[in-house]
């Protein structure tokens, strides 16, 4: 196994995809997300191991797919596919970075006001709510589309201590370029009402991108150099560096990680969602288990995804995603059930099916 924090840097502005659909007559304008799914990054990784020559085995069911016409044979093995990527790499999550800092999505019970002070929300009847008004015209807004910086989360959220936490809006990071263009039909000419409009996104300085936190299967790929990775839409470029561990920062950052993994049981564990958490198709639940109950939750409106199934070359069925920052609170109502650390526990009874991706994208309180 390999551990690696790999920063992302874009080269231009992007484009991802959210559940819009992108079919003529349904919709012409559609908006990039600014931090995609973890599936983006995850086809990535595996796209540019497959190039370099590695994971052989995937490619030889790749091609066993390409010559398989019955479409019952042509899913079984997309399965063994999935299922053997899922063992080769996991991904804990994603954040952003400025210069030397990381940031992570806010969790959702946290309010602010127009002073900037911070708060955590009251938790009751199963949600949270604003903290109480203690002037009439003092007003509380969730944290949404908010980020923190990773250590205000491990070193002030987790502890209470909330008076010097700041927030900073989504517009500190992220910009938008408009795009307008033609779609061209078969005949390679322009049809009539093909117009669209895509809103694409860009980092607003040039030492911004995305960190993720990958474990390998095997001794994983060399990023001591930077190299080229092709991410979400059009094939944009980006580069991919490993992080050094001699970062103060981001070493920190992964003792803290390991601490938290050895976490043992209490009555009561708040879960964070650092990363968007699929759903299995037709599920409205994040955990399926008769030890643990959610009792309170914090979360925006959730998002729909949907994805391509190349073993029958088409579109799969949106799945419900939960957002990241949301927050769940746990109740621990049977701790003989659980054996070992609360985390590994939580991670192997989340409502996940077998051939879905690994992502580890939450931490626990």
């Amino acid at each position: 196994m390999k551990r690696q924090l790999l920063k992302i840097t874009p080269m231009s502005e992007l484009f991802f995809r959210d559940g819009t659909t992108m079919e003529k007559g349904e919709s012409n304008w559609t908006v990039s997300k600014e931090i995609p799914n973890l599936s983006v990054f995850y086809g990535a990784l595996t796209s540019l191991q497959l190039r370099s020559g590695k994971f052989d085995n995937i490619l030889e069911l790749i091609k066993e797919i390409s010559n398989t016409e019955k479409q019952e044979e042509r899913i079984k093995i997309q399965n063994k596919i999935d299922i053997k990527l899922r063992e080769k790499i996991k991904i804990y999550g994603v954040y952003l970075t400025s210069g030397k800092d990381l940031y992570m999505s806010a969790p959702l019970d946290l309010f602010y006001n127009e002073k900037d002070e911070i708060k955590k929300g009251d938790y009751k009847n199963g949600l949270i709510y604003p903290p109480e008004i203690e002037k009439n015209d003092e007003v509380w807004e969730r944290a949404d589309d908010k980020f923190i910086k990773v250590s205000h989360y491990k070193e002030k959220y987790i502890k209470n201590d909330l008076k010097h936490i700041e927030v900073y809006d989504s517009s500190m990071f992220f910009s938008y370029y408009h795009k307008v263009g033609l779609a061209i039909g078969d005949n390679r000419v322009n049809e009539e009402g093909s117009l669209y409009f895509a809103d694409m996104v860009t980092f607003t300085k040039k030492d911004m991108g995305y960190v993720l936190d990958v474990e390998w299967q095997d001794e994983g790929p060399n990023f001591t150099k930077e190299k080229m990775i092709l991410l979400g839409g059009e094939k944009k470029t980006a580069l991919i560096e490993e992080l050094s561990e001699d970062n103060e920062e981001y070493r920190q950052w992964r003792a803290f990680k390991r601490q938290v993994a050895k976490s043992q049981i209490n009555e009561f564990v708040k879960i964070v969602f650092t990363a968007p958490f699929l759903l299995p198709e037709g599920s409205n639940d994040i955990i399926d288990d008769d030890a643990i109950e959610v009792i309170v939750a914090s979360m925006k409106k959730i998002e729909y995804i949907g994805s391509y199934n190349m073993a029958v070359e088409k579109q799969r069925k949106m799945r419900i995603t939960i957002p990241a920052g949301s927050v769940f609170l746990l109740k621990i109502k049977k701790k003989e059930q659980i054996q070992g650390a609360i985390q590994d526990y939580i991670k192997r009874k989340l409502n996940q099916k077998e051939t879905d991706k690994e992502f580890v994208s939450f931490l626990v309180i």
